[in-house]
């Protein structure tokens, strides 16, 4: 799968109830993403809705991925956007086994830029609601050394960008995720 993976381990260190604000800022810098959490009870074990807004001027996509047919059902942003589009997403072959993280690059081609780790995705997302918000690209923070100020809603928060991890590879050849992540409750 291209792009880097989003490794979920970070899940069993987390003892507070939902919902919750999750931030995640990827080595690259190049994007800030915001990540609400919550419960739906309306929702079973085996599925999950999944929402995209978009506090930048450009497209952003987020796209269902299974192994056996590939991309699925996409959610697209043309634009900024702060009211998000859901799908409702189930396991399986004909169903997602993780979902992709879209954005056009160089010459307006489409880039897979992220994903969730597929061996722990459903444990995460079943019976959640996720909303994931695109709130800066391109932002250079490693280069510059800046700090992205989000305030979603009333409640102010923080995310800070410091050094850049090493860019290393897993045993596939594949880039191991470095991701900053940050968590925030109501």
């Amino acid at each position: 799968m291209p792009g880097v993976g989003i490794s979920l381990d970070f899940f069993d260190k987390i003892t507070v109830p939902l919902p919750w604000v999750i931030a995640f800022c990827p080595y690259t810098n190049e994007d800030v993403i915001r990540w609400d959490v919550a419960v739906e009870p309306a929702l079973g074990p085996s599925e999950a809705m999944i929402g995209l807004a978009s506090k930048v001027a450009w497209a952003k996509e987020l796209v269902t991925f299974n192994y056996c047919c590939g991309r699925g059902v996409t959610v697209h942003q043309s634009g900024y956007s702060a009211d998000p589009r859901y799908i409702r997403i189930q396991p399986g072959c004909d169903g997602t086994h993780t979902i992709l993280f879209r954005k056009p690059k160089a010459f307006g081609w489409w880039w897979d830029m992220y994903w969730f780790d597929p061996g722990r995705f459903w444990e995460f997302f079943g019976g959640r609601w996720m909303t994931f918000t695109w709130l800066a690209d391109n932002a250079g923070c490693y280069r510059e050394g800046c700090q992205n100020r989000v305030r979603p809603h009333a409640a102010a928060w923080q995310y800070s960008c410091r050094s850049p991890p090493s860019r290393s590879l897993d045993g596939a050849g594949r880039r191991r995720s470095t991701f900053r992540i940050r968590l925030w409750w109501r």
